[in-house]
């Protein structure tokens, strides 16, 4: 039985491709792409409920983001050091190309 990370994987892989296709993405691309799919999901359980107050919007706001595990906000973390360890090492050069081929 697959798991439920595993089952947001492919669901996720599969609206990519039905989106970007053959397309081929920069880092940064892929990256921009995937935080608007991100801030599309929080969104979207924010306004689920269709709060009708800015209390009840700012409730669902501090649920949402109270949800987040800790394990994301590490990975979060990790990549931005990993990325700032390649800057000093590279004296501030940027990032090479890395295409994502979905």
């Amino acid at each position: 039985m697959v798991g439920l990370w595993e089952a947001g994987i492919k669901s996720t892989k599969y609206y990519i491709k039905r989106v970007v296709g053959e397309t081929k993405l920069t880092y940064e691309e892929f990256e921009t792409f995937l935080t608007q799919i991100e801030w599309g999901y929080v969104k979207s359980l924010v306004y689920a409920d269709k709060p009708q107050t800015l209390d009840h919007l700012e409730d669902n706001i501090r649920r949402v983001i109270a949800d987040i595990r800790p394990q994301m906000l590490e990975k979060v973390i990790e990549n931005w050091t990993s990325r700032l360890d390649y800057i000093r090492a590279s004296r501030g050069s940027p990032m090479p190309e890395i295409l994502f081929k979905m």
